[in-house]
């Protein structure tokens, strides 16, 4: 999509978000009282949403038309309220979740290989110039690692490729805030169970060209049916130090030169761009607030996120 169609779309979705109203509090542990970091929090018929900042306190648009809305994170139970009783309250309370990960047991002494797999590599016959994406408003990008020869290990970490932002006229901002998620792969073929405990959260600057973010504190066996690997931008921070919290109806902030011509000034991209790898068949799936999964059409057959794991490989592991 080139940047005059772009900065149409925005200006007919723009008008139907001045007609909301806010609504400001703050996620807090159940047990704890303590702030709950990168929540979510959607409305179930509008498709409004938010994220909490870091210390759990957030803003969210309103509208006339909301029913009821889901709160959700990482490590938490997820708790849908009434709309009017949600605006009735000043903080929202989410119980811890347990969560249990299967067992990984280790037969051999033999040093693990380490083993890439995936598409978060650095061929350029995979990729095309102007074949990346940027997805923003509460979006997750996976991108499937099928565990083709029955690899036994675990998985040592998540690997991202990014790309910058090569339009002249972006105004970039200091860092991008991301969200990694690892997820089962399901029977109907899309991203499952959250395999995480906590969020894993990063900053990232636009001519970052990886993302390497291991898993130390747990151990997670790569399955036989694979795992999804996914990418969220929660946030970002401006060139003034200044953070702000990703919310709905955000597609980057921009200025016409022309408003009745459409002719772009600038713009300020919020997410990072990512390059995508050539593929016939997606193996890329995209998710919205709802958490409802939908395999990623691309064009020209770039149709898969440049996401991939790192693997600790021993026939050993069981």
């Amino acid at each position: 999509m080139n940047l005059r169609i772009f900065t149409m779309l925005i200006a007919l979705i723009f008008p139907a978000l001045t007609l909301a109203q806010e609504k400001c509090g703050i996620l807090v542990d159940a047990d704890t009282g303590n702030g709950i970091s990168y929540g979510t929090l959607y409305f179930n018929k509008s498709g409004a949403g938010s994220y909490s900042a870091e210390d759990g306190k957030f803003c969210i648009s309103t509208l006339s038309e909301i029913d009821t809305i889901t709160v959700s994170c990482v490590g938490y139970k997820s708790l849908t309220l009434a709309a009017h009783e949600f605006m009735q309250l000043d903080s929202i309370r989410l119980h811890p979740s347990v969560h249990l990960l299967e067992e990984v047991t280790i037969k051999s002494s033999r040093k693990p290989k380490i083993r890439a797999l995936g598409f978060a590599d650095h061929a350029v016959k995979k990729r095309l110039a102007g074949s990346s994406i940027s997805m923003n408003a509460g979006v997750i990008m996976a991108s499937y690692i099928e565990n083709s020869k029955g690899s036994k290990g675990i998985i040592r970490s998540l690997t991202y490729v990014l790309a910058e932002h090569s339009n002249k006229k972006a105004i970039l901002p200091r860092s991008y805030r991301v969200r990694m998620w690892l997820f089962s792969n399901t029977v109907s073929g899309l991203p499952g169970q959250d395999l995480l405990l906590k969020p894993a959260i990063v900053d990232v600057s636009d001519d970052q060209k990886q993302i390497f973010y291991t898993l130390d504190e747990i151990e997670i066996p790569f399955p036989k049916s694979g795992v999804w690997v996914g990418l969220e931008t929660v946030g970002y921070t401006t060139q003034d130090s200044i953070y702000h919290e990703i919310r709905t109806g955000e597609f980057g902030k921009f200025s016409l030169k022309n408003q009745r011509k459409m002719v772009l000034q600038n713009f300020s991209p919020i997410t990072p761009m990512i390059p995508m790898t050539k593929l016939k068949d997606t193996q890329s799936a995209t998710s919205g607030w709802n958490g409802r999964w939908r395999l990623h059409q691309g064009f020209n057959d770039f149709s898969t996120f440049s996401f991939g794991i790192e693997i600790l490989e021993d026939q050993d592991y069981y």
